[in-house]
C-alpha cells in the first residue's frame, strides 16, 4: 500500500517479538516553565482502554494558541484533545476518522475575527494508525477560549 511516505525510522530496536522492550507509558505532553525550567504538568498521551494502558507511542506535535489552550493528538487512538494550557486539564475531546500525526494550524479572518483550529489527518503507516484523508475546521468560541466545556464522546 502507498501512503506517500518519503521516511521512515527504525524501531524495531526496541522491541523483541513484537512487544516492547520499555513498560507503559510511552508518551507523555508536558508543560514546561521556560523561566524556571520547572515541570508544570503532564498528562498522558492516548489511551488504550482494552489494554489498560494509558501514554501511548506517538508522532505529532501539539498547538499551544495565545488564548491559552494546547491541542494535540498523534497516537494510535482516534482523538485529539484540548488542553488548559496553565492546568493541562482536558477541555474538549473530539473524535477523528483517522489518525492525526501533523500538526494542528490556527488562524483567525478579518473581519469576522473568528478563530479556526485546522487539521490534516491522514494516519500513520509505521504507527499502526488507521489511514484515510480528512481534513477538518473547527471553530473556537469568541469568548475566552478557557471556557471550552469538556466534551465526551460515546468512547470515553
Amino acid at each position: 500500500m502507498r501512503t506517500g511516505l518519503r521516511y521512515g525510522q527504525i524501531r524495531d530496536a526496541l522491541m523483541e517479538n513484537g512487544q516492547w522492550c520499555h513498560k507503559p507509558r510511552w508518551g507523555m505532553l508536558h508543560a514546561i516553565d521556560l523561566n524556571t525550567g520547572e515541570l508544570r504538568w503532564q498528562m498522558p498521551i492516548g489511551e488504550d482502554q482494552q489494554r489498560g494502558v494509558r501514554g501511548l507511542t506517538n508522532f505529532g506535535p501539539p498547538l499551544v494558541t495565545a488564548g491559552g489552550l494546547v491541542f494535540h493528538a498523534g497516537s494510535t487512538e482516534l482523538k485529539l484533545r484540548a488542553h488548559d494550557a496553565q492546568t493541562g486539564a482536558i477541555l474538549a475531546t473530539f473524535v477523528l476518522p483517522v489518525g492525526l500525526h501533523a500538526g494542528p494550524i490556527s488562524y483567525k479572518l478579518k473581519p469576522d475575527g473568528k478563530q479556526y483550529l485546522v487539521i490534516a489527518s491522514g494516519g500513520h503507516q509505521g504507527l499502526g494508525s488507521k489511514l484515510g484523508d480528512a481534513v477538518i475546521a473547527y471553530t473556537l468560541p469568541e469568548s475566552d477560549p478557557a471556557t471550552i466545556s469538556r466534551k465526551k464522546d460515546n468512547r470515553d
